[in-house]
């Protein structure tokens, strides 16, 4: 074990094991860092068990509280997968529970489910009344992600988003950079 764990900087993906033990207050744990300080690239702070029950973007976000006290370890997943473009929309229900959800195109996506490109498969969606937002994967449409890459090459593409309300139900608000997107045409339409 180490405080320390520096890698080779050729290598094109690479994994770091956190194992930790929460001191006499016990969970949660917060994990926090700076986004700005990482390199290009994909980072992923996950499980290691399945990689869904922390499944959180590192570029996207600061900190992370853990309560899941069966959880004792965490891996980083460092890709330099190449992206061509990506995009954030956040969706968020009437009680303002919100989930981001990025998509975008690289020359490794595929219109199924894409590991190296951070796409994992999610377990079936909560019951009616628990929030949920995520894409439906067009090759097996009963498989979803919270990511959905697709290839460079395409020039027509198109994204369903699955998504429930919680307990405080409608209205949804969709939320999104309009310059994050490349050029050509973009629309949010019902299904």
């Amino acid at each position: 074990f180490s405080l320390r764990d520096f890698r080779e900087d050729i290598l094109q993906a690479r994994n770091w094991l956190i194992k930790f033990q929460p001191g006499n207050g016990g969970y949660p744990v917060t994990f926090t860092w700076n986004p700005s300080a990482l390199p290009m690239g994909l980072f992923y702070l996950r499980d290691v068990v399945t990689g869904t029950i922390v499944n959180v973007d590192m570029k996207q976000n600061s900190s992370f509280t853990l309560t899941n006290t069966g959880i004792t370890a965490l891996k980083i997943e460092y890709s330099t997968v190449p992206i061509t473009w990506d995009a954030t929309i956040q969706l968020k229900d009437n009680g303002n529970i919100n989930k981001d959800l990025k998509f975008g195109q690289s020359p490794m996506g595929t219109e199924g489910i894409d590991n190296a490109l951070g796409e994992l498969p999610l377990p079936p969606a909560p019951p009616a009344g628990s929030f949920d937002a995520r894409f439906e994967i067009p090759v097996v449409p009963t498989e979803y992600s919270y990511l959905d890459y697709r290839s460079d090459t395409s020039k027509a593409i198109t994204w369903l988003m699955k998504f429930q309300p919680g307990g405080s139900g409608y209205p949804f608000t969709f939320t999104w950079d309009p310059l994050a997107l490349p050029e050509g045409f973009f629309f949010l339409k019902d299904n």
